[in-house]
């Protein structure tokens, strides 16, 4: 793979994905220290919302490894759109989760904030756009094409 074929807003997509990782799996999200104790909790051991921030980020680098596989699989949606919306659902967790506990977040909760802000943009700016279907032709208007309306409302 050619390094210098990756564009900035690829650059950012990995960037921000590597920092969500590192803030999801190993950095902690809450820190609490009373004394000389102390004690961290991670995404997975914090609540749902961080189960399902992790499980976003194992989309998210999924995503990253289909956009930069030499032949991709034929997806209904674009790797950017799919990176997009973990990235999207990581930051949605990560949020939720710091305004229900203010109090002792740990650095892993900014660096996924943070990382999953890069992340989106680099997938919106790469191109990670959904289209609705457009009609092309002559356009019908409202006719389902069921059949004909011969002889109603004339007499016989």
């Amino acid at each position: 793979m050619d390094m210098s074929k990756i564009g900035r807003n690829e650059w950012f997509a990995i960037g921000g994905t590597v920092l969500v990782v590192i803030g999801v799996i190993f950095a902690p999200w809450y820190t609490y220290s009373v004394g000389p104790f102390s004690a961290s909790a991670n995404a997975w051991d914090v609540n749902a919302g961080g189960k399902l921030a992790w499980l976003a980020m194992l989309v998210m680098i999924a995503a990253l490894v289909i956009k930069f596989l030499p032949n991709p699989p034929e997806l209904p949606v674009s790797a950017d759109v799919i990176l997009l919306g973990g990235a999207v659902v990581v930051l949605v967790m990560a949020v939720i989760d710091f305004l229900m506990h203010t109090s002792h977040p740990g650095w892993g909760l900014y660096a996924s904030i943070v990382g999953s802000i890069l992340a989106a943009y680099g997938a919106f700016a790469s191109g990670a756009r959904l289209s609705m279907p457009t009609t092309t032709g002559g356009g019908s208007t409202g006719s389902t094409g069921g059949g004909t309306d011969s002889g109603a409302g004339t007499e016989g």
